[in-house]
């Protein structure tokens, strides 16, 4: 069968069959296309996301780290100062006591 248009062109239901399936094939493509450069920026995301992950856990392992030796370095300097404080403590008390013997 044949229709003829407004502008006068007349058309075939076969044509229109054919320009539909085109179109159909076409718009297939372009989704199958579409779905493969999604896909791609998925697995991009989800590299970069575990790349970030690793350079998190490293960062954090670098923070441990740095507390410990923190940590270590706190206690040196508070033994010290706590021997510091011992030798001074036990020399007031060995003048007090020299003093005392004195007085007796």
């Amino acid at each position: 069968t044949r229709c003829g248009l407004d502008n006068g062109t007349v058309v075939t239901v076969g044509t229109v069959v054919s320009t539909v399936i085109g179109v159909g094939r076409f718009l297939g493509q372009e989704t199958k296309d579409l779905k493969g450069k999604v896909e791609k920026v998925e697995n991009k995301m989800d590299s970069m996301s575990e790349k970030l992950e690793k350079k998190m856990e490293k960062v954090e392992n670098k923070m441990d780290s740095m507390s410990e030796k923190l940590e270590e370095k706190m206690d040196e300097k508070i033994g010290a100062a706590n021997e510091k404080l011992l030798a001074k403590v036990k020399v007031l008390l060995e003048q007090d006591g020299a003093k005392r013997d004195k007085a007796w």
